[in-house]
């Protein structure tokens, strides 16, 4: 006789959260790309620890400006996050960050 499924229970699914955001610092607008009106979105790929630091940043998707991609990579590498998880146990996971540069607002980091 076969049984439904009871909810938490296993079934074949590898239940995955991935890391969110804990602690993160605005990355400076570099005064070269302010003067030069340089905008531009950066999306870094970030290895996150089962601690919730960040081990490895890649350039995903470069905005343009190598000046904006540094400064977004250099924040990146500073912030804190809630630990992905797996089954409920924290585990090192990639996650990527979107960081939008617009001039007229300080950078920042995107959910979208």
């Amino acid at each position: 006789v076969g049984r439904a499924p009871v909810a938490g229970a296993s079934t074949g699914a590898v239940a995955s959260i991935p890391p969110r955001y804990r602690a993160h610092e605005a990355p400076e607008y570099p005064a070269v790309a302010r003067l030069r009106g340089y905008e531009g979105l950066v999306l870094i790929a970030a290895q996150v620890s089962s601690q919730g630091r960040v081990q490895t940043v890649r350039i995903k998707k470069s905005s343009g400006y190598p000046v904006l991609d540094r400064s977004a990579e250099a924040a990146v590498k500073t912030w804190r996050f809630e630990p992905g998880r797996q089954m409920g146990t924290p585990m090192t996971m990639w996650v990527d960050v979107p960081v939008r540069f617009v001039l007229g607002d300080a950078p920042s980091a995107s959910d979208s």
